[in-house]
């Protein structure tokens, strides 16, 4: 982790930071010294990693919000009170579902599929990127997108639509950033491999021995 956004005593804020990849990158920010906002909507699952990370790294300074990324008022929230922690240099937004639904079909999933994944995302830009602009050190926000998102294979047509749009969306943003008048603000966008985390092996527990194919979740926080 060599990014300079990536400093000790500025803050990082993670979204889905409770299981998996989520947890992992903010796990990692804290042993080097960055002061971690953890952001849920799984209060009792957030606590758990909150306690995880905290008896690994005794004086790592975390904060744990419990909200729903794909409500505005949970959102404002965290801005409001990621601000009050400290210079915030690193944004990344994790948080993501895996709601299966085909090409004609019409329900929720397709709803809560891109509202999680993609409409966030955006949100968190919109709330955030005016900050880092106006800001006189190197800051990063890193979007986690899929490889369905560029291969987009057949079955799931909400999930990869929604990671070809993150995808699109962190292009244009790296531009934008570009062009901008700070050039220390960048963007990135992160595709791990087959992770064994909840999302892709809903059997898993802590006991469970991870397949050979599979990356890990430091493998992931390695290649960020």
């Amino acid at each position: 982790m060599n990014h300079p956004a990536i400093q000790e005593n500025r803050v990082a804020i993670i979204t889905g930071a409770a299981v998996g990849i989520g947890f992992a990158i903010s796990s990692r920010l804290a042993s080097i010294g960055m002061k971690v906002i953890l952001f849920d909507s799984n209060q009792t699952v957030l606590n758990i990693a909150l306690d995880k990370i905290s008896e690994i790294y005794p004086t790592a300074e975390l904060k744990a919000i419990v909200g729903d990324v794909s409500d505005t008022s949970s959102l404002k929230m965290l801005y409001e009170q990621a601000v009050n922690f400290g210079d915030i240099s690193l944004i990344v937004n994790n948080a993501a579902v895996m709601k299966v639904a085909g090409p004609w079909e019409s329900n929720h999933n397709w709803h809560d599929c891109m509202e999680v994944n993609f409409w966030s995302v955006l949100a968190m830009q919109q709330l955030f990127t005016d900050y880092l602009l106006k800001q006189n050190y190197p800051s990063a926000i890193v979007n986690l997108g899929s490889k369905e998102g560029i291969t987009t294979p057949p079955g799931n047509a909400a999930y990869s639509v929604s990671k070809a749009a993150v995808k699109i969306l962190t292009e244009q943003l790296a531009y934008e950033l570009r062009e901008s008048s700070n050039p220390q603000v960048s963007a990135h966008l992160l595709i791990p491999g087959y992770t064994f985390t909840p999302m892709n092996y809903p059997e898993m527990t802590e006991d469970t021995v991870k397949p050979t194919a599979m990356w890990s979740t430091d493998q992931v926080v390695e290649c960020m």
